[in-house]
């Protein structure tokens, strides 16, 4: 038995699929290069024993010291 309506929504449901796959791969592509821009940056700026990442905003900030002297 053949069902002649169903093909155009068969094709339209083959895009769909197709176009939801370029955009997982699109974004898959988006996250990978977030990771190398960090990894980069992480091995451009080395943290210093007076530094350290801030968890509100993770930029650095200075510590205070113990002995008087920042």
């Amino acid at each position: 038995m053949v069902f002649p309506n169903l093909t155009p929504r068969i094709t339209i449901i083959n895009k769909a699929k197709e176009n939801n796959l370029l955009r997982l791969q699109d974004e898959e592509d988006m996250f990978q290069l977030k990771i190398k821009n960090l990894t980069n940056f992480n091995k451009r700026k080395p943290i210093g024993k007076n530094l350290q990442i801030d968890p509100e905003n993770n930029e650095e900030m200075e510590l205070e010291s113990n002995d008087g002297s920042s």
